[in-house]
């Protein structure tokens, strides 16, 4: 037991460690649909964009949920059960993502709504 030993011999580094990058900036994007009456639609978020580390998908579909019952709370359990979480690691493709997504709920179909949350 000689605990000099320990500051010459040179620990091991776990090359995984090294390798990884901290981004604590996460972009999500949280969507819903719902078929109200004879018409179809969609509430899409901003582009919600959170640095907190502990942040996930999940968190960012209740936190949608929240906003939606506050915004159109006479429509919110229609949008309750189909609600969708994105990540995305750069802004860039969070923005490319909704675009995308709102070309999905294309216009001609849906009625679409948005809100915006912070997270």
């Amino acid at each position: 037991n000689m605990p000099f030993l320990e500051n010459m011999i040179p620990q091991q580094e776990d090359s995984n460690q090294k390798n990884k990058v901290a981004n604590p900036t996460r972009y999500y994007i949280v969507h819903s649909f719902a078929a109200i009456g004879s018409k179809w639609q969609a509430i899409v978020s901003d582009i919600i964009i959170s640095r907190k580390p502990n942040n996930n998908e999940v968190g960012a579909k209740n936190q949608f949920k929240k906003a939606i019952k506050g915004r159109y709370p006479e429509i919110y359990s229609d949008f309750y059960n189909n609600v969708i979480s994105n990540q995305y690691m750069t802004l860039a493709l969070a923005q490319s993502a909704r675009s995308s997504l709102l070309k999905n709920y294309d216009a001609k179909k849906y009625d679409i709504k948005t809100v915006n949350f912070s997270y």
